[in-house]
């Protein structure tokens, strides 16, 4: 009943929204290049995702670590649709980059479209090119990029195998990372095969940055090993559960 009251909300909550979001976007293009405008309305379309449902608790730690004067590669785990509006927490102005088949969903990549985040197709060496075309015309701007390296959401609960795009971009622009760590989307969407999970907390841990200069000095392997082992360090402490063997959970 929970998961059924949620969608129903937050499909009426987008007929009514989108709209105005669309309008947000129309008035502020011609002069609104970096779209900070579109970007606050972005920041409150997440929040209602997630405060649809007052079961869901959000912790968000480490802002202390964001300097606003300074762009980021910002480096996440990835466990479910609900990360996104989840990054919101994060106090910078960043576009993301999403795979393709994101923007052929109704509303959500709409949202995408208007923002003008990167979309990208899976592999190719064109497909490469554009990304790191269109994440250097943004960092020059003074906005972040936003990436999941995993490249794709856990089945698992487990954090995988890191692929190079984020620190190709990093590297290639001297940006510094960003790593962050998310707990408790995977359990929401995969709660007993069916539902939403209610009550839950979601959290939202931003991690210190790798300096521009460690950047530069690590390779592609090296930097990409290096951010891993960082976000996996702090997700094993904050879910335990992802990270036992069978045997380790047959005893508790």
């Amino acid at each position: 009943m929970g998961t059924i009251l949620y969608f129903t909300f937050l499909c009426l909550f987008l007929l009514v929204y989108f709209p105005i979001f669309a309008l947000i976007w129309l008035v502020t293009l011609p002069f609104d290049k970096k779209k900070v405008v579109l970007d606050k309305a972005s920041y409150f379309l997440s929040m209602m995702i997630i405060r649809i449902c007052p079961a869901w608790k959000v912790e968000v730690r480490g802002r202390e670590f964001v300097d606003k004067a300074q762009n980021y590669v910002i480096t996440s785990n990835h466990q479910s649709m609900l990360d996104i509006p989840l990054m919101a927490n994060i106090p910078l102005n960043f576009r993301w980059v999403a795979k393709k088949e994101v923007y052929k969903m109704p509303i959500f990549g709409w949202v995408l479209w208007l923002r003008n985040d990167i979309g990208i197709e899976r592999g190719g060496l064109s497909s490469t090119k554009k990304l790191l075309k269109k994440s250097r015309e943004f960092l020059k701007l003074g906005l972040s990029i936003a990436i999941f390296p995993e490249g794709t959401r856990s089945r698992t609960g487990k954090i995988n195998a890191f692929k190079e795009g984020a620190f190709i971009i990093a590297k290639s622009s001297g940006t510094p990372i960003l790593p962050v760590v998310i707990d408790g989307t995977w359990i929401v969407s995969n709660h007993l095969g069916f539902g939403l999970k209610m009550p839950t907390r979601l959290r939202l841990t931003i991690l210190e940055p790798i300096p521009a200069s460690e950047v530069k000095k690590l390779s592609l392997k090296e930097l990409s090993e290096l951010t891993r082992n960082r976000i996996v360090s702090v997700y094993e402490q904050l879910a335990p559960e992802h990270h036992q063997t069978n045997n380790e959970k047959a005893t508790e």
